[in-house]
């Protein structure tokens, strides 16, 4: 049996405000319409719109089904076009919570520079991973998972030249 990639996400519940406040208003907003129906055509509605704006962030998101399955190289290319994105547009990912409904507690742009770093770790190539790791530290010099993530590869097991597990 196999196991899955971990993928780590962070909530904000501060940034879940926006899209829980969203909900309460469309269902309000979809019984006042249809009083019947309303709760429905509220819901609706709202994955509707939910759904459109999700599609701004697909290559970050399509590329974590990726890193799951394990596909670690095809995933990099992905992720640098979303850290791309955002730093064209980094009013988008600061204000996340309401333009994207994303209540995550890091930004896409920390979330693309650790997963770039994860993606080269996981392909053993250690170098390219700490590159990545210590340019998110630069960037977001508060990042745990950056820091975290470069402390173990820090510890060297994660190289080319040796097997961490002791395996031939």
């Amino acid at each position: 049996m196999t196991s899955k990639t971990p993928v780590i996400g962070q909530i904000s519940l501060l940034g879940a405000i926006p899209l829980i406040t969203l909900i309460i208003s469309s269902t309000v907003v979809g019984l006042w319409i249809d009083p019947e129906y309303g709760d429905l055509i509220g819901v609706t509605a709202l994955f509707a719109f939910w759904i459109g704006l999700r599609r701004i962030a697909w290559d970050h998101r399509s590329r974590i089904a990726q890193v799951q399955r394990n596909m670690f190289a095809d995933a990099i290319p992905c992720f640098e076009r979303s850290l791309e994105f955002f730093d064209r547009h980094p009013w988008l990912d600061r204000y996340r919570s309401v333009f994207l409904l994303s209540p995550s507690a890091i930004s896409y742009r920390e979330m693309a520079m650790t997963n770039i770093g994860f993606c080269y770790s996981q392909l053993l190539d250690g170098a390219n991973a700490r590159v990545w790791y210590m340019r998110c530290i630069e960037r977001f010099p508060v990042s745990r998972i950056a820091q975290c993530s470069l402390n173990m590869l820090n510890c060297e097991f994660i190289t080319k030249d040796t097997n961490p597990l002791g395996q031939n």
